[in-house]
């Protein structure tokens, strides 16, 4: 297996989530039991000294019904203005 970031052969395993939910799915009370799962295992490169995943997860039946949209979070839409300013300023300084 090859790190992402450093291209090497020097991962090693050391943990795997079971059967992990998404984190960005509420799941109510009577949907418990039935949210989209997904064994994650992750690696750890000695080399580049980073954690990372050594597969892609098959999502299309995950988004299938997915309702949320960014855009109609007035938190984030706060969040995307201030990083827009403070970077429009570091910009200027250049």
């Amino acid at each position: 297996m090859y790190a992402e970031f450093a291209n090497q052969r020097m991962l090693n395993f050391f943990f795997n989530f079971y059967d992990m939910p998404f984190t960005d799915d509420f799941v109510k009370k009577e949907n418990a039991g039935i949210e989209f799962l997904y064994p994650i295992d992750i690696f750890f490169c000695n080399d580049c000294k980073t954690a990372q995943t050594q597969h892609d997860v098959e999502i299309t039946e995950y988004y299938e019904d997915y309702q949320y949209s960014v855009g109609l979070s007035s938190l984030a839409a706060e969040f995307m203005n201030r990083i827009a300013k403070k970077y429009a300023i570091l910009i200027s300084c250049f």
